[in-house]
């Protein structure tokens, strides 16, 4: 919680947990990727310069390429927002990325064109009604099968 107050929860996670924090493969903070007002299917992976980040990243973008669930994406480096819980997991040296709606155009051939910002974020009238259901889906389970893709057994 207090993501929009400052980073609260996620810095109070990184703080807590510090001694962990190197046992962390990496972090997937989806966040607002639910609305897709003009139906393009795409949405922004802030990866960020960090190579464990971008390890994440590619990771994701390697699988919606292999089970092609019809997702585009803009994937940025330089571009990438440091303003959501994954910000917090940068800050302590761990892999993280936003996952999160088509915010701003950026212009890359194939990604996602004009910005598609969620007209009711922050109001009364963001409810689930305003979602596209099929596209947040679609990017969870691509989100999961990633996550799934990183995941290595534990040792005794």
């Amino acid at each position: 919680t207090g993501e929009e107050t400052g980073l609260h929860g996620s810095r109070a996670y990184v703080n807590d947990y510090r001694n962990d924090m190197p046992n962390i493969i990496g972090v997937f903070n989806l966040d607002m990727f639910g609305y897709d007002g003009d139906k393009d299917r795409c949405f922004e992976i802030h990866a960020g310069w960090m190579p464990a980040s971008n390890l994440i990243a590619g990771c994701l973008a390697d699988t919606i390429e292999i089970y092609d669930p019809d997702l585009k994406f803009d994937y940025l480096v330089d571009k990438a927002r440091g303003s959501s819980d994954h910000t917090s997991f940068w800050d302590a040296g761990v892999g993280a990325i936003e996952i999160l709606e088509n915010f701003d155009t950026h212009g890359y051939a194939g990604g996602c064109g004009e910005s598609d910002i969620n007209p009711h974020y922050h109001t009364e009238r963001d409810l689930i009604d305003a979602m596209n259901i099929d596209t947040g889906h679609a990017i969870a389970r691509a989100a999961i099968a990633a996550a799934a893709r990183l995941a290595e057994p534990m040792g005794n």
